[in-house]
């Protein structure tokens, strides 16, 4: 018979954890600094010039607010344009 998931959890106190060891999460100001995967990949492209590989593309993302007050059909073609190719 096997025991059931419940019976396998085992909740732990903070009291008996090590005050080192527990990471608080991270504040609204500490994740302006962080490097985004997006910018990581950016910098590898630029490093390697024309040993990257052609079938890895990143493209950026534009956001709907950036394209708001733009017309419907030219909002489209211009999607289009922004892509990398």
């Amino acid at each position: 018979m096997q025991p059931t998931l419940t019976r396998w959890i085992r909740i732990v106190p903070k009291t008996t954890l090590a005050r080192e060891k527990v990471l608080s999460a991270l504040g609204p100001g500490q994740s302006k600094n962080r490097v985004s995967v997006m910018d990581h990949l950016l910098e590898q492209k630029a490093a390697a010039d024309e040993s990257w590989p052609r079938n890895i593309r990143m493209e950026t993302t534009v956001k709907k607010a950036a394209l708001q007050r733009v017309q419907a059909d030219v909002r489209t073609r211009l999607k289009k344009l922004l892509r990398e190719t």
